[in-house]
């Protein structure tokens, strides 16, 4: 979405404004290249079968799926529409303390959904410590970045962002929380979570496409449908709708990667994970001119709350490599070594007996 966001249009206009249209089409894309692969390795004799959706608990998650991954990328781009890149990825990497919060919170409603009792996240009191002094330091890159538009009415605009910045948080916890459910306790895998929530979640978008008005980044424009911003860019330039298409491949495969890390790690920790990424492409952004930074002294507040940022993620991230669970293997062979050893004794007593045995006999036939 950062490329739709600063792609120069013909006649002045940068960016393609519409986020849930280019959600809508990632989607689609992403449920075509999904069924022509599996239709492609069926037909090199390769045994691949899609997981249909039999049971109501199935269907559900599914569905809750789709609506929270319609949130989560929908208002994800809507954001990034409104805010600049910066201002958004510091307050994503919040999302690691808005996921472990969503996980207590989710339990007793999947437990519900599913029928089986679901697991408690596990987390330390360190990386707690270390996750809230990360969020501390993103809230410093925003005040600073909020600094300049103290005197422009631009400044609710960027609220309205952050607002909705925050909301797309929310529903990429929930979005991890649910393919981690459906992977561990309904067996279904990326793909077919993929491939079964790319349609529904199309035909969600269709609303918002046609009726929600938002506020766009070209100059003096009024606030336009998604529906209204594609036929504007499809008379101006029909290669940005080009790019929205082939983003759908890309979409596909970051999706697949994230929905299998998914389903073995918790979603506080896979956000914690991604957090260094985040922090590399704010630098790269103002380094290609992309955002200027702040006037003094907001500068150096936000090159230090970027750098402690990432700085407490990369400790915690660290801290947790070099966590390695005890071995259990050594305890194998002496189990082992010891039942050989009691085997071999029963078997010296039970020899010593049947000899004791024999020897009775013998001086029982000799009396």
């Amino acid at each position: 979405m950062q490329v739709f966001s600063n792609y120069k249009l013909p006649g002045g206009l940068q960016g393609v404004p519409a986020p849930f249209a280019i959600t809508a089409i990632q989607q689609i894309t992403s449920f075509l290249v999904l069924a022509l692969g599996l239709q492609a390795a069926r037909c090199f004799g390769h045994q691949t079968n899609c997981q249909m959706l039999r049971t109501r608990k199935e269907v559900s998650c599914v569905l809750l799926l789709a609506v929270a991954f319609v949130c989560n990328i929908g208002l994800n781009n809507l954001s990034l529409s409104i805010l600049d890149i910066s201002v958004h990825l510091i307050i994503r990497t919040a999302g690691a303390l808005v996921n472990l919060a969503i996980e207590f919170v989710a339990q007793p409603v999947l437990t519900n959904i599913t029928g089986e009792e679901a697991k408690w996240p596990q987390v330390s009191g360190r990386d707690l410590l270390l996750t809230l002094l990360g969020t501390f330091f993103a809230g410093l890159v925003v005040c600073s970045k909020l600094t300049s538009f103290s005197s422009s009415g631009s400044a609710w605009t960027y609220y309205v962002g952050i607002g909705v910045c925050c909301l797309s948080m929310i529903a990429s916890g929930i979005e991890l929380i649910v393919v981690r459910t459906l992977s561990t306790q309904l067996k279904m895998n990326a793909l077919e979570a993929i491939l079964n929530m790319s349609l529904p979640a199309s035909l969600l978008l269709l609303l918002p496409v046609f009726f929600f008005r938002h506020s766009v980044s070209w100059p003096g424009s009024s606030p336009m449908t998604d529906w209204q911003v594609l036929q504007q860019v499809w008379q101006t330039s029909k290669l940005g709708i080009g790019l929205g298409v082939l983003s759908g491949v890309f979409a596909t495969l970051y999706n697949v990667m994230l929905y299998t890390l998914s389903s073995k790690f918790q979603s506080h920790v896979i956000s914690m994970a991604g957090n260094f990424n985040k922090i590399a492409l704010m630098f790269l952004s103002i380094y290609l001119g992309l955002e200027y930074l702040p006037e003094r002294p907001w500068s150096e507040v936000m090159i230090a709350g970027i750098l402690g940022n990432g700085l407490a993620f990369m400790i915690m991230g660290l801290l947790k490599a070099r966590e390695v669970p005890a071995p259990k293997a050594e305890a194998v062979p002496e189990v082992t070594v010891a039942k050989t050893n009691q085997a071999l004794v029963q078997r010296n007593d039970s020899t010593d007996s049947t000899d004791n045995s024999k020897v009775d006999n013998g001086k029982g036939n000799a009396q």
